[in-house]
């Protein structure tokens, strides 16, 4: 009797798997003004403090939606690349324009403490492609002027970060900067204990859902809100 060569599939596992994606995992909301983060350091093992994800923005107004690319998550087709692909070859400025729009951009997550409420503990961040630039521009040194660059997540020497928020819905700008009390030791050591494992934060969509996003009917998979440093679908730096 031969040898066989292939497991079977477990529906039952497989449904479970698929119920845990639906749940969007909670994170931070930015206040309007003044926001004063710690950010904490990468877990044992790695080396950068952020998790990133590539992700689409698809729609106007309440209707936008942003979901993690099946391509470049999973390693699976993707039925928003396929359109941009198309709406760039049409030659049409506004399919240029929604192609725009739409490409996979970043989006980043990190480990958090709320200084204002740190009784709130160890929260996670999600922050879009321009904030995500910024908040990586501390750290790289400055070859002009030869300044270093800033570990601001550090457990001992780290720092605050800042991050202001003013406007509403698409309107909002985010701007970043370093705490003005300088270096110190997180208040409590803790809190590296209570970080939270970013590789969770994977929001897995079957392609139908993607489908039915493009062609505009409603599905509550992906998150309505969007993540703080701005618009996904909307991004300034675009030519």
């Amino acid at each position: 009797m031969s040898q066989q060569l292939y497991g079977e599939v477990d529906l039952d596992d497989i449904k479970g798997e698929w119920e845990s994606t639906k749940s969007n995992k909670p994170t931070m909301k930015l206040q309007e003004g003044r926001n004063v983060l710690r950010i904490l350091p990468p877990p044992p093992g790695e080396k950068r403090p952020f998790k990133v994800f590539w992700v689409h923005g698809v729609g106007e107004g309440s209707s936008f939606r942003s979901f993690q690319c099946p391509d470049k998550t999973l390693g699976e087709p993707c039925p928003a690349c396929e359109k941009v692909s198309a709406l760039y070859r049409s030659g049409n400025e506004a399919d240029r324009q929604m192609a725009n729009r739409m490409r996979v951009k970043r989006e980043a997550y990190c480990n958090v403490v709320d200084m204002t409420h740190p009784e709130k503990g160890v929260q996670v961040l999600r922050v879009a492609e321009g904030t995500y630039r910024d908040l990586l521009g501390f750290m790289v040194p400055d070859d002009k002027t030869g300044e270093p660059g800033v570990n601001y997540t550090h457990p001992t020497t780290g720092m605050n970060v800042i991050i202001n928020r003013e406007g509403v819905d698409r309107q909002t700008k985010y701007k970043c900067e370093l705490g003005r009390t300088g270096p110190k030791p997180l208040q409590d050591m803790k809190w590296l204990e209570g970080m939270h494992d970013l590789s969770g934060y994977v929001r897995a969509m079957p392609a139908d859902q993607v489908v039915a996003l493009l062609e505009g009917r409603d599905t509550e998979f992906p998150p309505k809100e969007l993540p703080a440093g701005g618009s996904i679908a909307d991004d300034p730096d675009l030519s």
